[in-house]
């Protein structure tokens, strides 16, 4: 169950890394615009992406408390590795992958950003139209 854990969160990350790589290269001009992805992006906003990768996180995260305050319960003896590694391997990878959807979300919404923002203008300082240069020093 560790080993399934690992590399469903192993093929998490790469579909995120994925859909990184496609957002990037459509907003950059390399790839054409999917219509899929911009569908993808009316459906899952920044808002829904955040919700859902909280609960998956505080859900592993409650799990993992649960396990703890069992576990003290017992007086703190020794686990019985049998009863408690699948559950904690769950709440382990709802934890993990519950950081994983929060993280990838932010950085899915910075890169789903529209180039058409407008920007202020900086500020151009005047030089004094009355010095020729730099004054040597000495």
């Amino acid at each position: 169950m560790l080993v399934s854990g690992v590399l469903a969160l192993s093929g998490y990350q790469l579909v995120i890394f994925a859909a990184f790589i496609k957002i990037f290269g459509m907003r950059a001009g390399f790839l054409p615009l999917d219509r899929r992805m911009e569908s993808f992006f009316r459906v899952a906003t920044l808002e829904k992406g955040l919700l859902l990768g909280a609960i998956l996180a505080l859900t592993g995260l409650a799990l993992v408390l649960l396990a703890v305050v069992s576990w003290s319960r017992s007086g703190y003896r020794p686990l019985d590795a049998e009863a408690t590694k699948n559950p904690l391997i769950v709440a382990v990878v709802l934890t993990a992958g519950g950081v994983q959807t929060l993280v990838a979300i932010v950085v899915m919404s910075m890169l789903g950003i529209q180039h058409n923002i407008v920007m202020p203008s900086p500020v151009v300082l005047e030089p004094d139209r009355g010095t020729k240069g730099v004054a040597a020093l000495g």
